[in-house]
């Protein structure tokens, strides 16, 4: 999973690199790229899922967003109308791993509605 995120970030252009997030469904997803960050070079991973919303920024902010999604396209569908495009970028082949099949997609120039949204969700499991 963090070879292919990896993968998504070296597609961009330095430029674009430096406005770059990374956004992972669950905490699962969010451990396996911050474990290999380091070795990546990675920007930290962000998760609204378990202790990620601990460490979430209070904002989305920048023009692209490595998403992992473990319903491979599903969960973008929910905010699709907030991004100026999206597409499927790579994919986790494993038989045998829980995450085989997740997406990795890059969001592109979201809408500030789409930070507005992050910002309600994340002040919801802030108070859970």
């Amino acid at each position: 999973m963090a070879t292919e995120v990896n993968q998504a970030l070296k597609s961009l252009t330095p430029a674009q690199q430096k406005h770059t997030q990374i956004y992972a469904d669950n905490y699962g997803e969010a451990g396996a790229i911050h474990h290999f960050s380091k070795q990546y070079h990675l920007p930290d991973v962000i998760s609204l899922n378990s202790s990620f919303t601990l460490w979430a920024p209070d904002n989305l902010g920048a023009q692209y967003i490595i998403y992992v999604d473990n319903k491979d396209g599903g969960n973008i569908k929910k905010f699709a109308s907030y991004l100026e495009s999206y597409r499927k970028i790579g994919e986790v082949h494993n038989p045998l791993a829980v995450e085989n099949g997740t997406g990795v997609f890059l969001l592109v120039h979201p809408l500030p509605q789409l930070n507005e949204r992050y910002r309600t969700e994340l002040l919801r499991k802030r108070l859970e």
